[in-house]
């Protein structure tokens, strides 16, 4: 089965360098008959922050070379934040075009991290060897040991490391190119203020930051606004069912508080499904009139 390995690998194959990662490195290369096939492999793709040392330790390796059309390192930019530059690949592979199914608008999936810091390195690496013991006497080829060893650490994180929910993915937020390039410039001015130790006052890193936000935020409130009045002068313009149910769902959708209330035949309804009987009905009214 061919392969590619792609990514930081902390050892490099110059031939400048030959510290144990590089050694291990090189050695993993020659006894799988890793291929390289970097043009630029002169350049370096990382640069420490202190300015102090640069190598080259990220890679992408192919088991067979002709999966690779060729490889590129990018040159350092402003705009990157990272102490590594991207590393390219044009693979020569052809991937079958499937129709893919319309992806909603709203997606339940929950996002988990791994609590790596609570770790126990003890606790880890006995669950790790326990698994791997389970196959130790089968007679497997090299792919399936690197399968069984993928899983066993899988299962020794489940098993032995703790992880916190991140969020909920709600309804996608629908911005123009505009936001989209605020909410980048918010991004990287978090980015250098973090990297500056997260100072506050009149810190410049920080009232960039805020800046930035407070650009995002204005922004967003003027395109929900522009939105709104345009939903809005719709519903006057076709009043039909669809555009009358958009507007009940948008007054239903609040996740801030459980619901908000309506009066209706001089009853307050505040459960999400009575007001939209209740709207139903109105909608009813309207439309018979």
């Amino acid at each position: 089965m061919d392969f590619i390995i792609c990514g930081d690998l902390n050892g490099t194959l110059l031939n400048s360098r030959h510290n144990q990662h590089d050694r291990i490195l090189k050695e993993f290369v020659k006894d799988y008959n890793l291929h390289q096939l970097d043009a630029d492999d002169h350049l370096h793709s990382f640069f420490h922050h202190n300015g102090k040392s640069t190598s080259k330790i990220d890679y992408i390796l192919s088991s067979n070379s002709n999966l690779i059309h060729s490889i590129q390192t990018f040159s350092q930019d402003a705009i990157n934040l990272s102490a590594h530059v991207p590393v390219k690949a044009l693979l020569t592979l052809q991937a079958d075009k499937q129709k893919q199914k319309k992806s909603s608008n709203f997606s339940n999936e929950v996002l988990h991290k791994t609590e790596w810091e609570k770790c126990v390195p003890a606790i880890y690496s006995e669950a790790v060897k326990k698994s791997l013991d389970q196959n130790k006497n089968r007679k497997v080829t090299t792919e399936d040991q690197t399968n069984n060893l993928i899983d066993a650490i899988k299962q020794a994180a489940r098993k032995t490391i703790p992880t916190k929910t991140l969020k909920i993915r709600g309804p996608r937020l629908k911005v123009s190119q505009h936001a989209k390039k605020l909410l980048t410039i918010s991004k990287q001015k978090h980015r250098i203020w973090d990297l500056h130790g997260r100072k506050r006052g009149e810190d410049t890193c920080f009232l960039e930051l805020k800046e930035a936000k407070r650009n995002v935020r204005k922004r967003l409130r003027q395109e929900r606004a522009t939105e709104c009045k345009e939903f809005y002068k719709k519903l006057e313009s076709e009043p039909n069912s669809k555009n009358f149910y958009r507007l009940i769902r948008r007054n239903t959708n609040s996740t801030k508080e459980l619901a908000t209330t309506i009066l209706y035949d001089d009853h307050e309804l505040t459960d999400p499904e009575e007001q939209k009987r209740g709207n139903g009905k109105i909608f009813s009214k309207f439309s018979n009139t």
